[in-house]
């Protein structure tokens, strides 16, 4: 399932039932710094819009959503016993993924259904994650999307070996709507290579940091 979540994390954020002061004051999980970026220095807050800075080829990127030209984007798959869930930062007129990550896959001990929005919770720790393809268990992936002529070309971690690539999740914050259920703000820092499929072109990032909105959906 993909979504590009201008209503549903707009939504979500407006029925938090936050206030600027109470936002202030919102406790993330960990610190800044770490494998990628400067990681940030900023709490997260349940208004914390999605956004990316890094660097691609020695080119220096950096988009924060703004429901306009950009905005955030949040995706899950695999099934109900193994779940897999992504958030990114889109480019709505393009319909290209500036940059997305991805979690999983995580065993959720489920027939059937969605996780209880506590499993979902604790599959997401702060720390170093390792690099893994798309069906392996408990790992992160890197991925952006371009159009080069008339292709559409997605490049992913996944794709390539990433032998002293760092990938770090330094903060996250929960967040909770009567409307849209739990969701998960999450700042990540990485560097590492992207490979198109077959590996025939490679973006090579550094220095960066990303917030993503992650959902249990």
């Amino acid at each position: 399932m993909k979504l590009h979540v201008i209503a549903l994390f707009a939504g979500a954020l407006l029925f938090t039932g936050c206030s600027s002061d109470n936002d202030d004051n919102a406790t993330p999980s960990g610190g800044g710094g770490g494998g990628g970026g400067t990681g940030g220095t900023t709490q997260l807050t349940p208004t914390t819009p999605c956004s990316v800075q890094m660097t691609v080829n020695g080119t220096a990127v950096s988009v924060t959503a703004d429901f306009v030209a950009y905005e955030c984007g949040t995706s899950s798959g695999g099934e109900a016993s193994a779940k897999e869930y992504g958030g990114s930062v889109v480019d709505i007129n393009n319909d290209n993924d500036v940059v997305r990550l991805k979690f999983g896959r995580f065993s959720t001990g489920q027939s059937v259904g969605l996780p209880t929005d506590s499993a979902f919770l604790s599959f997401f720790h702060t720390g170093t994650w390792p690099y893994g393809d798309a069906m392996a268990f408990n790992v992160a992936t890197v991925s952006t999307s371009e159009f080069l002529g008339s292709n559409y070309l997605t490049y992913s971690t996944a794709y390539g070996d990433q032998t002293g690539s760092t990938f770090e999740i330094t903060q996250m914050l929960p967040v909770t709507s009567q409307f849209f259920g739990t969701s998960l703000v999450v700042r990540a820092t990485f560097n590492c290579k992207l490979y198109s499929e077959g590996g025939t072109l490679i973006k090579t990032i550094t220095n960066g940091t990303a917030v993503v909105h992650l959902g249990n959906i």
